[in-house]
C-alpha cells in the first residue's frame, strides 16, 4: 500500500497474521440465519498475534461466514470498531471486497477495495479528525494514475502521478494553492548515523547466546518494527524464527535500540514499518 505506513500504532493496514497458531477461544457465538454461521471470536495481542492471556488483548475479531466468503470485523478492546471487511478465505488472508479501517475514535482511517488481495480502484484516507488526507487509484495493487493530498484545512497539498506503481511527476502545494518547494512523498526513517551506524549499534550491542555456540546454532532472524513518529521502536514482530534462542537476543537488542530519525509520508512524521535481518553466525 501506499507508503508502507501505518497511520495509528494500532491501525495495522497490512496482512493479520490468523494463519499461525489460531486458537478459538472460550467465548462462542453461533448464529444460524440464513446461511451465515458467526465463527468463535478471536483475540488478538497489540502485534495482532492470537492471545489467551487477557491482560495481553489488544483487539478481537468476529467472523461470520457468508455464502462466498466471509464478513470479518475487528475491535479494538474498547469494543470500537477498528475494521469491517470482506474475505474469501480466513486461513489465507485472502481480501476480496470493500474494506474500512477505523480510528479509535469511530473516525473512518482508510477506504478502499480488494480483489484478490489486491488493491482495486480508488483509496481513501483521512485525518483522524475525519478530513480527507489523499485518494489514490489503483489497479491490480498498483498505483496508476493520479494521486492528490490536502491539507487538514481542505486545500490541495499535492499532485502526483503514477504508472505501474511508479512515480512519473509530483507538484506540491502551500496551502493557497501556490506552488511550494517539493517535498518527497516518502522519507524512510533513519538510524541516526546511518546505516553503518546500525550494524554497529548491533555488532557491540548482540551477544551470543553461550548455549547457541556449544550447540552451533546459526541462522538469520528477520524482524519488522514499528518506527513511530517520534523515533522510538515499537510493535516488533518476528518473521522467521530459526531458533528461540536467536530470536530472544535479536528482540533484546531491538529493545535497547536508541531513537532513530522518523520517517515522513506527504511531508508529515507518520509511523513506518522497517524490516532487518539479524545475522547470527559462528565463525569456522
Amino acid at each position: 500500500m501506499f507508503f508502507n505506513l501505518i497511520l495509528n500504532p494500532e491501525i495495522y493496514f497490512m496482512k493479520k497474521n490468523t494463519k499461525a497458531f489460531v486458537i478459538y477461544l472460550f467465548i462462542s457465538l453461533p448464529l444460524f440465519t440464513n446461511a451465515q454461521l458467526r465463527l468463535d471470536t478471536i483475540f488478538y495481542d497489540r502485534y495482532w498475534q492470537v492471545t489467551s492471556i487477557k491482560d495481553s488483548v489488544h483487539f478481537y475479531r468476529i467472523a461470520t461466514k457468508m455464502e462466498n466468503g466471509y464478513k470479518v470485523e475487528d475491535y479494538y478492546v474498547s469494543n470500537k470498531i477498528q475494521m469491517i471487511g470482506y474475505f474469501t478465505s480466513l486461513d489465507d488472508n485472502i481480501r476480496h471486497g470493500d474494506f474500512k479501517y477505523f480510528f479509535k475514535n469511530g473516525n473512518v482511517a482508510i477506504e478502499g477495495k480488494f480483489e484478490n488481495n489486491k488493491e482495486e480502484g480508488i483509496w481513501k484516507f483521512y485525518y483522524e479528525e475525519g478530513k480527507t488526507w489523499y485518494q489514490a487509484s489503483y489497479s491490480n495493487g498498483l498505483r496508476q494514475g493520479e494521486l492528490k493530498s490536502y491539507y487538514r484545512s481542505g486545500e490541495l497539498k499535492r499532485k502526483a502521478k503514477f504508472k505501474n506503481d511508479t512515480l512519473v511527476n509530483d507538484k506540491c502545494f502551500d496551502s493557497k494553492i501556490n506552488n511550494a518547494d517539493y517535498e518527497p512523498i516518502l522519507e524512510k526513517p533513519r538510524f541516526i548515523g546511518g546505516e553503518s551506524a546500525l550494524m554497529q549499534f548491533l555488532s557491540d550491542n548482540i551477544i551470543y547466546p553461550k548455549k547457541a555456540q556449544r550447540e552451533n546454532i546459526q541462522g538469520k532472524v528477520f524482524v519488522r518494527f514499528l518506527i513511530t513518529k517520534t523515533g522510538k521502536i515499537d510493535s516488533i514482530v518476528v518473521l522467521s524464527k530459526p531458533q528461540p534462542l536467536l530470536d530472544e537476543e535479536a528482540l533484546y537488542v531491538l529493545n535497547k535500540m536508541p531513537l532513530w530519525i522518523p520517517g515522513k509520508s506527504d511531508c508529515e512524521k507518520k509511523g513506518i514499518y522497517f524490516s532487518l535481518p539479524i545475522v547470527f553466525k559462528l565463525n569456522d
